[in-house]
């Protein structure tokens, strides 16, 4: 999948025959246009929806009683 972006990117000089990482600036820019495809505005959905919400208390609660222990 990475390979096929960075190809669509008209990146062919990342990887080596041995399937070496060679290119380390063009492997991050393919890496990062997959994941923006993939998963840009997930964290706005996640974060509208009940299940985030509920999400977010529950890290909140968490933070909250590690901070509370450490006090302690």
């Amino acid at each position: 999948m990475l390979k096929e972006q960075a190809a669509d990117m008209g990146m062919y000089d990342v990887w080596n025959e041995r399937e070496q990482i060679v290119e380390l600036d063009n492997f991050n820019k393919a890496l990062f246009a997959l994941m923006d495809d993939r998963y840009k505005g997930g964290m706005e959905i996640q974060s509208q929806s009940f299940n985030g919400l509920i999400s977010n208390d529950t890290d909140r609660a968490i933070i909250h009683y590690r901070f509370s222990a450490a006090i302690r």
